[in-house]
């Protein structure tokens, strides 16, 4: 993945657009050295999304193993449970 500024996306997005529909890159522009907006392959999400639920699916299945049980101030500390 590499970045490219605004500016630059903006000069040349047709270049861009076309280097990651030929090699699949993602590209991130940056705007004063912030990350701004992503540049993807169509389809990209669509298996990001399939990954995820196949991920959720697989939890989903799996049984808990029986390990500790904790409290939220175990788990969060005092100061967050009034």
């Amino acid at each position: 993945m590499r970045t490219v500024t605004a500016t630059t996306a903006n000069r040349s997005f047709s270049r861009l657009a076309h280097e990651v529909s030929s090699n699949g890159e993602t590209i991130i522009v940056v705007l004063q050295g912030k990350p701004l907006v992503q540049i993807a392959p169509v389809g990209q999400e669509n298996q990001k999304n399939a990954a995820w639920e196949e991920l959720m699916t697989h939890l989903r299945s799996v049984k808990p193993t029986g390990g500790p049980k904790w409290t939220k101030e175990e788990i969060y500390g005092e100061a967050l449970c009034l």
